[in-house]
C-alpha cells in the first residue's frame, strides 16, 4: 500500500468515484470503475489514519455522501470510510465539517445496520475537536437530537450497549 500512497493513489482515485468517468464516455466501464476505485480507496484507508487524511484532502467527502445515501453495494464500503474520516485527524474533519457531513451522519442513524458506527463517528468528531462549539451547535439542533433519541429509542437491545459508549462520550463533551 505505501507505493500507491507515494504514487498520489487518493489524488487519482477520488475522481474515479465521483462519476467523472461517465462524463468522459467511458459508459460501459464507468460502473466497474467507480467500483475499482472505491475497493482500493477503502483498502488503501481503512487502517491508515494518514491516507484517510489524503483522501479527504483529494476530495472524497462529498463523493463518499453521495454513494453513502444510496442503497448500492458500494454503500458497503462508503458508509465505514466516511466514518473513519471522523477518527483520522484535523484535516478530514475540517473535510467533513465543510461538506455537511453532520447531517449525513444524522441520517446514517436512522438505519439500524449503520446507525452504531454513526454515532460513534458523531462522538469522536466531538471529542477530538479543540473547540467543539460549532459541532454541539450543530447537534443541538432539534432534528439532531431528536434523530439521537429516535435512534436509541428504535435500537434492539442487543445493539444498545454499541450506542450508549458513544452517547455518554459526547455529553460528557458537551457544555
Amino acid at each position: 500500500m505505501e507505493p500507491l500512497q507515494l504514487a498520489g493513489a487518493c489524488r487519482i482515485l477520488v475522481p474515479l468515484i465521483s462519476g467523472v468517468a461517465r462524463a468522459q464516455g467511458m459508459k460501459q466501464y464507468s460502473r466497474e470503475v467507480q467500483s475499482q476505485a472505491m475497493f482500493t480507496l477503502y483498502n488503501l484507508c481503512k487502517v491508515n489514519k494518514e491516507r484517510q487524511e489524503q483522501a479527504a484532502r483529494a476530495g472524497l467527502v462529498p463523493h463518499a455522501q453521495v454513494i453513502a445515501s444510496t442503497d448500492g453495494p458500494l454503500r458497503q464500503l462508503a458508509v465505514p470510510l466516511l466514518c473513519d474520516l471522523a477518527h483520522a485527524g484535523r484535516d478530514a474533519r475540517a473535510e467533513l465539517w465543510r461538506h455537511g457531513a453532520v447531517k449525513t451522519f444524522i441520517q446514517l442513524l436512522e438505519h439500524g445496520y449503520w446507525h452504531s458506527i454513526a454515532l460513534n463517528a458523531l462522538a469522536t468528531w466531538l471529542t477530538s475537536e479543540t473547540n467543539p462549539y460549532y459541532l454541539e451547535e450543530e447537534l443541538a439542533k432539534p432534528e439532531c437530537v431528536d434523530a439521537v433519541v429516535e435512534c436509541v429509542d428504535q435500537s434492539e437491545t442487543a445493539t444498545m450497549a454499541s450506542l450508549l459508549a458513544p452517547l455518554l462520550n459526547m455529553l460528557q463533551v458537551s457544555t
